[in-house]
């Protein structure tokens, strides 16, 4: 009931927003139809950074669920990934606050190599306290990546067409939360628990990877723009 209530007090927050909301522009009935931006590369290696970035989320998910039954205290999981959540909550609200001035590019291999690394504490907890305290780690730096991988997006795809990129960004998150869910619930049960933590670890790996190509593509395509603006001019 709470999370119904503040889902509806930030839905009308956002609708009350008009100073950021991009004018209105008549387009001709015979205008042709934009292409996708998923065919853009960059867009598309930002939806797979998302998506394997779900695939932590979902692993953690169902994996402390499971660790806290193994250890006969499953109300304790509520607990631990509420700190999960509310790490990555701060985290983001400081990040927006303070605003790193290196570039962005730079700013999204940075935190999603940190996203990765702090997967790494998880494959070795063997308690609920030692739990709670390797996700406040693991969720500190999913905020701040998401971030930066959207105002890299908005940088990249036309105007007109940034609300279809946030979407593709969206749905390969939720993709990934998905698959993470379901290979975390299959790996436990064949395997068990510490099982499902290497999977987050190795999403924690994929998302450090997929950000080193993500980073160099978007670095690549800054330089591009400068020299035609510089042509140009």
């Amino acid at each position: 009931l709470i999370a119904a209530a503040l889902l509806l007090l930030g839905v009308i927050a956002l609708l009350v927003q008009r100073t950021p909301e991009p004018a209105v522009e008549a387009q001709p009935l015979s205008s042709a139809r934009p292409r996708s931006v998923i065919r853009l590369s960059s867009v598309r290696l930002l939806t797979l950074l998302l998506m394997v970035m779900g695939v932590i989320v979902g692993t953690v998910d169902i994996v402390s669920v499971a660790f806290a039954e193994q250890l006969n205290r499953p109300a304790a999981a509520s607990g631990v990934l509420s700190v999960y959540a509310v790490g990555s909550c701060v985290s983001g609200l400081l990040f927006g606050a303070l605003r790193p001035k290196f570039p962005l590019h730079r700013q999204l291999l940075v935190a999603a190599l940190a996203t990765g690394v702090t997967t790494l504490p998880l494959v070795a907890v063997n308690s609920i306290p030692g739990l709670a305290v390797a996700m406040l780690a693991a969720g500190l730096f999913f905020a701040p990546t998401m971030i930066v991988a959207m105002t890299l997006l908005e940088r990249q795809v036309p105007e007109r067409q940034v609300t279809e990129g946030m979407t593709w960004l969206l749905a390969g998150l939720n993709v990934g939360v998905a698959l993470g869910a379901a290979g975390a619930g299959r790996i436990v049960d064949a395997a068990g628990v510490q099982w499902g933590f290497a999977l987050a670890l190795a999403a924690g790996i994929a998302v450090a990877v997929v950000a080193f190509r993500a980073s160099s593509h978007s670095h690549a395509e800054a330089v591009a723009r400068l020299i035609d603006a510089h042509l140009t001019s």
